[in-house]
């Protein structure tokens, strides 16, 4: 009986230890596969974190290109237009003083025609005022007041050629508003006759002239 009961610890206590065994075991696998979980997660949101780097990244490389193109075609852009504006200044500057020259030219072929008519203020009555004249002066030499050709009388003091601006030998007043109520200048020479001076024509000129006479392109951009 006492051998049977020792059998029975004995067995008791085998199964014990097997119990024990198992219960170590399973733990050390509970833990083991928690560890494992745990790594796996801190993997996956590891990933996560990388992936959502990259993106950033990404955004960062690709925000960077954008604003460095952006800014080299503005750059671009600004060199083309102050180019064109240089293109169009000169363009403008060229005309401008095409248009002078031809004007000036011009009046100095009217004085002569004046020198030669026997009656000059009768000329200038009667002259047929050109696009871009509005009026036509002449005051002869020895007297302040003459005539215009739009039938009143005319004199210099309302004119300002105090700049001392000149083309082609001839001087030319600062812009003022004439009776039409538009911009204009006035342009004068002597009348010789005979290497003498023996007037002084005085011919209004409108600015609208340059407007319609300078190319398209410069309104249209």
């Amino acid at each position: 009986m006492f051998l049977d009961g020792l059998g029975i610890f004995e067995t008791a206590g085998e199964f014990t230890r097997l119990n024990f065994k198992a219960f170590v075991g399973f733990g050390i696998g509970y833990f083991s596969i928690r560890m494992e979980c745990k790594m796996n997660d801190r993997q996956k949101k590891d990933g996560k974190k990388i992936f959502f780097l990259s993106i950033i990244i990404v955004f960062c490389i690709l925000g960077g290109v954008v604003f460095f193109v952006a800014n080299k075609i503005s750059i671009e852009m600004s060199a083309s237009a102050i180019y064109n504006l240089s293109e169009s200044l000169d363009l403008i500057s060229n005309t401008v003083e095409t248009i002078l020259v031809k004007e000036t030219e011009f009046q100095k072929f009217i004085a002569q025609e004046i020198a030669e008519s026997k009656d000059p203020y009768e000329f200038i009555r009667f002259y047929n005022n050109q696009q871009a004249m509005t009026k036509v002066s002449l005051i002869l030499s020895g007297e302040t007041e003459g005539i215009s050709s739009v039938g009143e009388s005319f004199t210099e003091r309302d004119l300002d050629f105090s700049l001392k601006k000149e083309v082609n030998g001839m001087s030319i007043s600062q812009s003022y508003l004439n009776d039409l109520g538009t911009w204009a200048y006035t342009v004068k020479c002597p009348v010789i006759r005979d290497g003498k001076e023996m007037g002084t024509l005085y011919i209004e000129y409108i600015f609208d002239f340059f407007e319609d006479t300078l190319p398209n392109k410069l309104y249209n951009g």
